[in-house]
């Protein structure tokens, strides 16, 4: 999803306002605010760790005089302008339910589009941004490969896994004690890895955590 503005606003600087969006976004559409992320896979409560530290600055388009003098020989004249943008752009993702056996993109992208979901919106950007424009379509799905295979590290109530992949995306990961609900770390060529943690039971009622 493409959120247009006239008035500058920025993913990194004003990552808290585009984030308030995810959040509210999440809400209409009723999915867990961690599907609803900005262009760094932050979301509603939860921050990136790869948000830049500063935005990153528009180089100066330059001008260079290059009309041949025939009497003598000039100096070349150079001209740094920059341009300022006329509109504003904002990246939202929307993923789909790991969990569900099909996904209807269509359907999402017309509730991210409709009229009460734009109006949700407005309530967090429009007094300080003024109106802005949406457009959403279904992205496609690359190939992603391990750089660096999943491992996993035990600790006092989590498990922490760690892994690599050549490009930049999205892993969803679930553990759960019943087998039943277990999740496996898959990539895109149905190549799969999967852990099963032992549960150590010490009262009369087990507990099911899902992460």
């Amino acid at each position: 999803m493409v959120l247009t503005y006239k008035k500058k606003i920025d993913v990194v600087t004003d990552n808290a306002i585009v984030l308030k969006v995810c959040g509210k976004l999440a809400e209409h559409v009723a999915v867990p605010y961690s599907r609803v992320t900005d262009a760094y896979g932050g979301y509603s409560g939860a921050p990136s760790a790869s948000l830049p530290a500063a935005a990153a600055v528009a180089k100066p388009t330059t001008t260079t005089n290059t009309t041949a003098n025939k009497t003598r020989v000039l100096a070349t004249n150079a001209t740094n302008t920059t341009t300022t943008p006329t509109d504003y752009k904002i990246n939202i993702f929307v993923q789909p339910d790991p969990f569900a056996k099909k996904a209807d993109n269509d359907a999402t992208v017309k509730s991210i589009t409709g009229t009460t979901a734009l109006a949700a919106i407005d309530t967090i950007t429009k007094a300080t941004y003024g109106a802005m424009t949406a457009t959403a379509a279904t992205t496609s799905e690359a190939a992603v490969k391990w750089t660096k295979k999943p491992a996993a590290t035990g600790g006092a109530k989590q498990i922490t896994i760690t892994a690599t992949t050549d490009v930049g995306g999205y892993v969803y990961c679930a553990v759960a004690k019943s087998a039943s609900r277990r999740r496996m770390l898959n990539t895109t060529n149905a190549t799969t890895s999967n852990t099963t943690a032992a549960a150590t039971t010490t009262t009369a009622t087990a507990e099911v955590t899902d992460l």
